[in-house]
């Protein structure tokens, strides 16, 4: 009997280790070195926000700097335990924006998060992913702010509140503003 849960133990341990192993390193399986290049290009020319954004993001979210290495198992286990899936990796969103077009399955991925993990790094992937939810939020609302333009707090609060479900806030002023000032409570 104690052979048995050392060998299930031991399956376990090397199964593990060896997903693990393609995670890091599997990402050549799915991607070429040009796409590779091209992508750790885009991620790292992301312009960066203003300490103001990073701040009131980080009072509301605290989600920032998370990556794929600590996303992965807690995701792993609420799935097990039948939770839905509560943290982000900005690696892996921006992995899934930058690889739209390649039609990437979940495990390639995976695989590019952790390669932009490893080459890039968790803020320059937040960095990218909330520039291109800028340009999307901007064209909404036809703002002609940038991204380096995006200093003021109610401003900052209301892209955060738009991209939570722009067709939901879409022209509707008054409730876009009922929701910055739950938000602003929040934070005070």
């Amino acid at each position: 009997m104690k052979k048995l849960i050392l060998k299930i133990i031991l399956a376990i341990l090397i199964l593990m280790t060896g997903t693990g192993l393609f995670f890091e390193f599997g990402v050549r399986l799915y991607y070429n070195s040009e796409e590779l290049e091209s992508y750790r290009k885009q991620t790292l020319e992301a312009t960066p926000f203003s300490e103001t954004f990073y701040n009131i993001y980080d009072k509301i979210y605290q989600d920032r700097l998370f990556t794929i290495r600590q996303v992965l198992p807690n995701s792993l286990l609420d799935i097990l335990k039948g939770d839905r899936i509560t943290r982000n990796s900005y690696d892996l969103k921006a992995a899934k924006n930058l690889a739209k077009s390649n039609n990437s399955n979940i495990f390639g991925l995976t695989t590019l998060a952790f390669y932009l993990n490893r080459n890039v790094g968790p803020k320059q992937c937040f960095d990218f992913y909330m520039n291109k939810n800028y340009e999307y939020y901007a064209k909404i609302v036809k703002s002609n702010l940038t991204v380096q333009d995006l200093q003021d707090s109610i401003e900052i609060l209301r892209f955060f509140v738009m991209r939570k479900g722009p067709s939901v806030y879409n022209n509707k002023q008054i409730r876009i503003n009922e929701e910055v000032d739950k938000v602003k409570l929040k934070l005070n």
